[in-house]
């Protein structure tokens, strides 16, 4: 059994052309786009984080925010081993790489907490579906 999923027009109009290599993505290749995605989103994500510590004047804040950015590059850095792993065909590696992330995402949004930095927390949010997204594709391949 081939694990292919066929994308319609409209599907494919929506997400970013340049990661898919055909219409019709297999789950290797849907499992490409998550982890890529990841990546790029995880760093915006950074990029964010480092704006708010610089613009922080309280320093137990900014603290918190160390906690989220050492988070965030941990996140970067297992999804770029497991997108080398990808690409190589090691599928249980990336299982492994992207199966420790969603604590770093869970452990940013928990020492930010619901009324601080609402931007970071919509990034936390996206970031976790993401992570989940190249989870779930990623156990299709194995």
């Amino acid at each position: 059994m081939t694990n292919s999923l066929s994308i319609d027009n409209l599907t494919l109009q929506l997400i970013n052309k340049e990661h898919l290599y055909a219409p019709k993505a297999d789950a290797k290749g849907l499992t490409q786009i998550a982890v890529s995605q990841t990546i790029i989103h995880a760093t915006d994500t950074l990029r964010l984080i480092s704006t708010l510590m610089d613009s922080e004047k309280n320093v137990q804040v900014k603290n918190l925010y160390m906690i989220c950015e050492v988070a965030y590059e941990n996140l970067v850095n297992e999804f770029s081993d497991a997108s080398l792993a990808l690409a190589e065909g090691d599928y249980r590696s990336v299982l492994f790489y992207v199966g420790k992330c969603d604590r770093f995402v869970t452990d940013c949004r928990d020492v930010i907490g619901k009324k601080r930095a609402p931007q970071l927390r919509d990034q936390n949010s996206q970031n976790r579906v993401l992570v989940q997204m190249s989870l779930f594709s990623g156990e299709l391949i194995v």
